[in-house]
């Protein structure tokens, strides 16, 4: 489910006090911060990116995922 129609251009991010890294206001989390939040194993957040189950950016081989995005698609009943 990556999203195709958004573009972000990930080099704009930056980090805040607490660590966290931001794009454009939107909380971006790691594959070990999204599977801590959904209490997944990190095999289980790559399988789900693997099919597009999940949304997420992707920047080289790095995968970013926006807390917005997650947080919607969980309460959409999608976990």
């Amino acid at each position: 489910m990556k999203n195709k129609n958004k573009k972000i251009n990930l080099t704009s991010v930056r980090r805040s006090a607490n660590n966290h890294k931001f794009f454009d206001n939107f909380i971006l989390w790691t594959v070990d911060e999204v599977a801590e939040a959904l209490s997944l194993s990190k095999g289980t957040i790559y399988n789900k990116v693997s099919s597009g189950a999940i949304p997420y950016h992707k920047k080289g081989k790095k995968l970013y995922f926006l807390q917005e995005e997650i947080l919607n698609w969980v309460m959409e009943g999608n976990l």
